[in-house]
């Protein structure tokens, strides 16, 4: 099949080394599929709340606005948001 003007997701993994004092990072692809707009579109809409929420943390605007600082949940969440995205 010809791969040419076509979408994939690729999985990488890397490596960092030191050889001779000298960093050297090494790339391995683990994984290869074609990419499915509808899933991942999905996966970035669902994260789109959370993400303005820590945005908005980042701006000083602190809890969910009754002032009680209510932001336990947002770094598993954000946690949540990196393992979806490095699984695309």
């Amino acid at each position: 099949s010809d791969a040419r003007s076509k979408k994939f997701v690729f999985h990488l993994r890397a490596k960092c080394d030191t050889y001779q004092d000298e960093q050297r990072i090494f790339y391995d692809v683990v994984n290869v599929s074609p990419i499915s707009f509808v899933a991942e579109s999905n996966k970035l809409n669902k994260n789109i709340p959370i993400l303005q929420q820590a945005q908005q943390n980042e701006n000083g605007v602190m809890g969910n606005g009754n002032g009680n600082g209510n932001n336990d949940n947002l770094g598993s969440n954000m946690n949540n948001i990196m393992n979806d995205m490095n699984s695309m």
